[in-house]
């Protein structure tokens, strides 16, 4: 369906509301469904896509979120963006990358600000691998800094390293990364990130 549910992306980065089971719940499982969709996809076919998920997952609780929200599902075109909006809050703690992306489908970067350039490398060595929401290798450079590159997709090699014995602690090489601009819901602008785009041994 369309999405007039949706959360207008102004609203979906503010201060959420004290958290609620049955609305915790329902954004959980909205943002379990989010993966599945095609982020190929338009903005708008995207949107339509999670408003399926998310009315697919208020259908347990209909009798609490009436009950406690005033929610009427049973007559929801009342209020619909009310209520993306609610739920739209709490999906933003729990799957923040994908409003990320649903943000940038139609957000071009000021002119005034240079694109990134098309590759960077440093040697160093993989020191430690974090776990988040998306992977980080944290490289200690020859030069004594430390890096933080995110994996958000293929990186050459780099998927054999993690697969290797204490994920690939200890490799020492090239590694390529590229910056891009990303959205940090805590400061609500937009940041370079460094993501990791491949991996040579030296």
């Amino acid at each position: 369906m369309r999405l007039a549910i949706l959360v207008p992306l102004s609203f979906v980065f503010g201060t959420a509301s004290v958290a609620q089971d049955a609305m915790d719940r329902v954004a959980e499982a909205t943002c379990t469904c989010a993966t599945a969709i095609d982020t190929s996809l338009s903005k708008a076919e995207i949107q339509a896509a999670l408003g399926v998920c998310m009315i697919q997952s208020t259908t347990p609780y209909k009798k609490e979120l009436k009950r406690k929200f005033g929610f009427d599902l049973d007559h929801f075109d009342q209020d619909p963006e009310a209520f993306g909006k609610t739920i739209g809050i709490r999906m933003a703690a729990r799957c923040p990358a994908f409003f990320t992306l649903l943000a940038r489908k139609d957000k071009s970067p000021p002119s005034d600000v240079p694109p990134p350039p098309p590759g960077l490398s440093v040697s160093g060595k993989l020191v430690t691998v974090k776990s988040g929401q998306f992977l980080t290798l944290v490289i200690l450079a020859q030069d004594g800094r430390t890096l933080e590159l995110l994996l958000l997709g293929q990186a050459q090699k780099v998927d054999g390293i993690l697969r290797s014995q204490d994920q690939g602690r200890g490799t020492t090489g090239e590694w390529h990364y590229r910056a891009d601009e990303l959205f940090d819901p805590l400061s609500r602008t937009y940041r370079p990130y460094y993501v990791v785009t491949g991996f040579e041994a030296k």
